[in-house]
């Protein structure tokens, strides 16, 4: 990256642990290391992020089995397509890996689109020299990619008010499921006390 070391920004995000999460954000984090490549007059129309493979949940094996995962932040220009890699937890810049000519690349699905956003989908991205890489994106970028794939590929039809109505009821399945787990520990701890007390 030119003339990017490891600043006090990462150094913060790796010790607070707060990174860029809100899609604002993260897009502001992609044309800030994006634009160091760009050339004079070249802008980014189109941005997301884009990975190796799908990320895992589920606690720390979970974790651990996401350090290995490679993150790019991609980008469109009118002339290029961009990749940088960064690093997993902190985002921090770890060159640029990908800078193709936009005549002639393109991507095509491998999957049906995420249809939320903690859903993974693939697609092919084949450059103009006939290079293949297989991408995952979360359900966070779906108009980037899943709908518009980039601008590179054809528009795929995605009912997002359904998106979101789904990851609506998810979130409020998950809050009940802790509200429940809760009451039950709390309930556990008030009767201990009772019966010790008598």
């Amino acid at each position: 990256m030119p003339g990017q070391k490891f600043s006090a920004r990462y150094m913060l995000r790796a010790v607070t642990m707060i990174r860029p999460t809100r899609k604002s954000r993260v897009r502001r984090d992609i044309r800030r290391v994006i634009t160091p490549y760009l050339e004079p007059s070249e802008s980014i129309e189109t941005c997301a992020v884009l990975y190796d493979r799908a990320l895992a949940w589920g606690g720390i094996p979970a974790i651990m089995q996401n350090r290995k995962v490679q993150v790019y932040y991609a980008a469109v220009t009118g002339r290029r397509v961009l990749m940088a890699e960064v690093s997993w937890y902190v985002q921090r810049p770890q060159g640029l890996v990908l800078s193709d000519s936009r005549q002639g690349a393109s991507l095509r699905p491998l999957t049906m689109p995420a249809q939320s956003q903690r859903a993974y989908a693939a697609v092919e991205y084949r450059g103009p020299s006939g290079q293949v890489r297989t991408l995952w994106y979360s359900g966070v970028f779906e108009d980037e990619v899943g709908r518009q794939l980039l601008l590179l590929g054809p528009l795929q039809d995605l009912d997002r008010d359904r998106i979101l109505r789904r990851d609506r009821w998810r979130d409020r399945y998950l809050v009940l499921i802790w509200v429940i787990a809760f009451a039950v520990v709390l309930a556990a701890v008030l009767g201990g006390l009772l019966t010790s007390a008598h």
